[in-house]
């Protein structure tokens, strides 16, 4: 793991499960720090995760399963694992060396030709 993760708390918010397939999902509020974090606050987030488990399978069984399978994702997390929506991660390394692509946003050096084209309107409007 690229950070290391100082675990501070762990809370259920809400279950739901499903019958068809004896999965159960959860939200998992996490908090944690990260080693050499700046501030001496906790950080939190809060993941969907779901856990395959049997309707006669006690709750303490369950509730380790879902708190072991949060703690899994914030890991994978923060070690660049893509999000389940398709979204980036931000700590990944897409981001990196990813060429510009049409149609998703500016090319840099469209970008820098904006950037002086406002530059110059605004010295021209100056009062």
């Amino acid at each position: 793991m690229v950070m290391e993760i100082h675990r501070e708390r762990a809370a259920i918010l809400g279950t739901k499960r499903n019958e068809d397939d004896a999965r159960v999902f959860a939200r998992v509020r996490l908090r944690f720090s990260l080693a050499g974090q700046q501030s001496a606050e906790t950080s939190a987030i809060v993941v969907s995760v779901a856990v395959t488990a049997e309707r006669n399978q006690p709750w303490r069984r369950t509730r380790r399963q879902i708190l072991a399978s949060a703690w899994h994702w914030l890991e994978r997390y923060f070690d660049g694992a893509s999000l389940e929506a398709g979204d980036r991660n931000l700590f990944s390394d897409v981001f990196e060396e990813q060429p510009w692509q049409k149609g998703s946003s500016l090319s840099p050096t469209q970008e820098r030709g904006l950037q002086r084209d406002l530059r110059r309107i605004a010295r021209e409007h100056a009062v």
